[in-house]
Parts: C-alpha cells; structure tokens; sequence
C-alpha cells in the first residue's frame, strides 16, 4: 500500500484563534484528518475520506521528514480496481457507471482543477501503520456508563471519576483493535462497506474522547469540575497509545491537544522530541500546545514554557518539514512569547528561528505569515529590546503583506477561496503581528518599538497593511464588475506600501549588533557579485 499522506489543510490549518477551546471538531474519523492518499482514493462513496494540503506559493517539500510526492497515479490505479471490484461483485453493472468509475472521475477533474496539490510521505508511516500493534483490549462498556459522562460534561450527572477512566479505557480499547485497524486500512466493499460499525468504530472512539470536553465547554458558565476530573485521566492513560497504531497515536493526540491542559505539555514536549514519532502527530502536538497558551492569552510558569519553546525551536529546525507541521509549530512558538532560554543575557536565539522563516523569500507564504505572527507576538527581553532592529522586522512583514494582497487580488476571480485564504492571512496573522492580539498584552511590533527611533516606521507599515487587510475584505465581498474595481484599489493601497517600504528600505539586516542577519535576496546576490 501507498503510504502517502494528505494533510487536511481546513482541519489542520483552519486560521481559529482558540484552538483546542472552543473549536468544534467535525466528526471525522483519524483517516479524516491525516490520510493515506491510496486508501481515501479506494473509497467508492461520496465519503471518500481524502484531502490536501495545498500549497499557497508551491515550495516542495521533499526528504527524511516527509517527501512530496504524486498521489495521482496512486489515486487511479486504486479507483480503477474499485472499478473492477464492483463489477466482479455484481454482473449486472457492467453497463452501468459504478460508484467507484464516479469517484475515478471525480479524482481526476479534482487533480485538473488544481495541479498543485502537494502530498507528504513521512518514512516513520511505514512501521506506524503495520496492524501488529498491540490491541489494548478491556470490557465493553455499557452504553448506559457512556450516557452517564455525556450527562456528567452536561452538568445532568453527579462526577464519577472510576466511570470515566473505564470510558476512557474502552476509547483506547477501540482505538488499538486490530479488527477496527484492518477495516480502515481495506477499501469499503460489499462484505465490509463505509458505513459499517467496524469501519466507524475508530471514528466514534475519537469523538468519544472529544465530545465530553466539548459539552463541558458549552455550558454557562463551562463546567470546570468535570473538566477537572476528566482532564487528568486523559493526561494519564492516553500517552500509552503514542506509539501504538497510527491511527490510535492521532487520535490520542487530538484529544490531548484539545483538552488544552497544561499538565499535557511534557507529553506534547516529549513528542515532538521523539525521533520515531510521524511528523503528523508532532503536528498535533504543536497545536496542543498553541491550545494550552491560547495562542499567548493563558500565562504558563516560565519553566514549562521555555520547555514547549525550546522543543519547538528544535523541531522547526529539522530540514524539509512539511510546511503545515510549520505553520502549526510557528503559531505554537509564537503562542509560548518566549524569546530566548537566557533573556538576560540578551540572547534572541529562539525569536531568531521564526525571523529565519520569515525572512526565506522562497518559502510557503503561508508558513512566512505565521512566523510573522510568532515575531509580533514575542518580546524580546529588557536587555535586547534597545538595540533590536525593529525597523528591519516591520520592513519584512509589510514587504509580505504586499505579496500576501496581491496574491488575494490575482486570485480574485479564477480561485476566491485562495482570495479569502490570503485575506485571513491579513487579518489573522500579519495585521495581529503589528497591531497585537486582542487579550494578549505587549503583543505586537507597535507596542514592542514604542520607545524607539523605528516607532513611526513601524506604526506607517501598521497602518499600511491594515489598509490592505480591509481592501481584500471588500474583495472577497465582490461580484461581478465590482472586483475589478475593487482590485484597482487594492492595487493602489499595494503600492502606496510599497512606496513607505522602499523609502525606508533598511541598511542593517541584522536583528540585533553581532547577531544573526537576514537581509533581501537582491541584498546577497549583490554581495555575492560583489565578492572576488
């Protein structure tokens, strides 16, 4: 089988500000959110459970960590023997167009439509997704006990931590059942189709792990007590899963970085150190941690927090990461606010690994945007603040925010989902790393270079990309004739930027004196001519 993985960019990548708090999870089943390419396209039905992570500005991903790949030929050669599956199986279809011929089409107007699709394949899959794991087995649970946490999360039900663990145990029992495993990894047929109870017992077993959390969270005010109970039972029994089944290690995990519990970060630490763990759970991981500092509004003690940081950095630096496991551990670095291991010091090393993304011109605009996000957020301490290079900082962000509008407004009319993607990026993660979080405080390059000589620079770039962010808003909002009006004004909002940026085009590329630089690539290939 064709271990190839398609990352889910509207699960994993969707731009919410609260992760793991109050984003609902949709009822999707592990193969849902990170799949294999040949299993989904094996899928007969509409249900077929496949998508990928699409790339804004295309920069392969290739190498140890995962390697791009194309799914296209394993997607047809899969239908197509669903194809045949089908008419084997009753004779009388022959003339007709099967499920399966359909979903074979469909793969293939989808592949036309967008030939820039990228799919991932970590190496560590192959050995994650052998069903010789072993099946951590308990007594069925009653659907009465199940009922009774459902009414525990919902305030209806006294606590009762032993019928809680006894839930949770069962979860992980299904999650590790060989049975349950063989039904996912097989293409859906007659015998076994996608709807069947086996085929959806993963999928139940995840959202059993989720939906108390969730309905503790809708009430008013949210039921912490429960949450109190349930939380550290997670905390305690899931990780015995994070080396078992794919599919079990996914699961856990989404459930972990939903409970957005402090105590989980060791865990989430752990995992993204572990040489043998899939990048896709690493992903998650860095999610939970964003979820756990809600992207910078919950402090968490300075130890704890340097820790997640530290892993981060760590994890970030790993060569050819798919660029979605960057995205999330870029928000998850910025969410932490920390800088540096010895602030004191005037160390930057850890602002430095998102100024590194941020400034590769050649990179994913959707990583670059978050690593813009992780430097507005970040303070950089007492002892560097005074000679850091705010300007330079600003000069990048506004620079990427003019290509991050003119992408919205190139794609106005041919893909206005990639127009309101490049618009969410404005909004979300660049105009934020300028202007700051709501909630998060001294977030933001105004408030960081308030005091010094680049403040004005700073606050024009502000007011620059705010323009910017409002005139693709007003784009996505467009129709008709309309567009091409509002994209001549996003064009002269672009340029007026522009115009500020290449008046204060900086002379220093460095973040602080001594420290590391990151300067324009006409900047090096200058120097690189200029070089006997």
């Amino acid at each position: 089988m064709n271990q190839t993985l398609a990352l889910v960019t509207n699960a994993a990548l969707a731009p919410d500000r609260h992760v793991g708090r109050s984003t609902r999870r949709p009822r999707l089943p592990a193969a849902a959110w990170v799949t294999l390419v040949a299993l989904a396209a094996c899928a007969s039905t509409a249900r077929a459970q496949t998508a990928t992570g699409k790339s804004a500005t295309g920069k392969s991903v290739s190498k140890p960590a995962a390697t791009k790949v194309d799914a296209k030929p394993a997607a047809k050669d899969a239908t197509t023997k669903g194809a045949a599956d089908a008419k084997a199986a009753d004779p009388k279809a022959a003339d007709v167009k099967s499920e399966a011929d359909k979903s074979a089409e469909a793969a293939e107007a989808a592949a036309k439509i967008d030939e820039s699709a990228e799919v991932f394949r970590d190496p560590l899959m192959e050995d994650a997704l052998k069903n010789t794991f072993r099946s951590l087995s308990v007594r069925p649970l009653a659907l009465e006990q199940i009922h009774r946490v459902r009414s525990m999360a919902a305030g209806e039900a006294s606590i009762d931590a032993g019928v809680m663990k006894q839930y949770v145990d069962f979860a992980v029992s299904e999650l590790t059942n060989r049975t349950n495993i063989a039904a996912l990894l097989e293409a859906p047929s007659a015998k076994l189709p996608a709807t069947s109870l086996t085929r959806l017992a993963i999928q139940n077993a995840g959202e059993n792990l989720v939906q108390p959390i969730f309905a503790a969270r809708s009430m008013k005010p949210a039921n912490t007590a429960f949450l109190n109970a349930y939380t550290p039972i997670l905390i305690q029994t899931l990780p015995k899963v994070l080396d078992n089944h794919f599919y079990a290690r996914i699961e856990a995990m989404i459930a972990l970085a939903t409970a957005a519990s402090p105590d989980a970060l060791p865990i989430f630490v752990k995992q993204l150190g572990d040489p043998k763990q899939t990048v896709w759970v690493k992903l998650w991981a860095a999610r939970g941690i964003s979820a756990v500092f809600d992207n910078g509004r919950n402090p968490v003690d300075i130890t704890r927090a340097l820790a997640a940081a530290k892993a981060l950095a760590v994890f970030l630096s790993q060569d050819d990461l798919p660029w979605p496991a960057q995205v999330r551990g870029l928000e998850a670095l910025g969410s932490t606010r920390q800088s540096s291991g010895s602030p004191l010091q005037g160390k930057i090393e850890l602002y430095e690994v998102a100024a590194r993304y941020l400034a590769d011109e050649s990179s994913n605009i959707q990583v670059r945007c978050y690593a813009a996000w992780a430097a507005g957020m970040t303070p950089v301490g007492p002892r560097a603040a005074p000679k850091f290079n705010y300007a330079m900082v600003a000069y990048r962000i506004g620079a990427l925010a003019a290509e991050t509008a003119q992408a919205a407004s190139t794609s106005a009319k041919a893909n206005p989902e990639r127009t309101k993607a490049m618009t969410a990026l404005l909004l979300y993660q660049l105009y934020p790393a300028l202007a700051g979080e709501p909630g998060v405080r001294d977030s933001g390059l105004v408030y960081a270079s308030a005091s010094s000589k680049d403040a004005a620079f700073v606050k024009q770039v502000r007011d620059g990309v705010q323009a910017l962010a409002s005139g693709s808003v007003e784009l996505t909002r467009s129709a008709g004739g309309m567009v091409a009006r509002t994209q001549k004004d996003l064009a002269e909002q672009i340029a007026s930027l522009k115009a500020v940026l290449e008046k204060n085009r900086p002379t220093d590329w460095h973040l602080i004196p001594g420290g590391a630089e990151y300067p324009l690539a006409d900047v090096k290939a200058a120097r690189d001519d200029a070089k006997p």
